[in-house]
């Protein structure tokens, strides 16, 4: 590490594998330090940030169903973050294995089982 790093800025993926000592986070409106702990809001999240596409309209629409949808996304986000996994990767090869499971030629608009397709 350069000693001039510690003047850098850069994302979180940037800082990974180094000690606290050496990383700072600017911190915005969407998490904030308060009362001795931390907050996080979605709504204030950047107009750019499309992590949690989606979920400020199911707020307008169902309050309650949007708050845990975002909990289950950004625990998500941060198992895959610390386990280092790739959610579009996982995602793919599990599309993959359902395509072999349930092949749309024999499988669309049946009702059958899929083991005796």
């Amino acid at each position: 590490m350069s000693e001039e790093s510690v003047h850098e800025a850069g994302c979180i993926h940037t800082s990974q594998g180094l000690e606290f000592d050496y990383t700072g986070v600017i911190i915005g409106d969407d998490m904030r330090f308060e009362n001795g702990k931390v907050i996080t809001d979605y709504t204030k999240r950047a107009k750019t940030d499309n992590s949690l596409k989606g979920v400020k309209t199911l707020a307008k629409k169902d309050k309650e169903k949007a708050d845990r949808v975002a909990d289950v996304l950004v625990y998500s986000q941060n198992l895959l973050d610390k386990l280092e996994l790739d959610a579009d990767e996982i995602v793919n090869m599990k599309m993959k294995q359902n395509e072999a499971k349930y092949p749309v030629d024999k499988a669309k608009g049946n009702a059958t089982k899929y083991t005796e397709l």
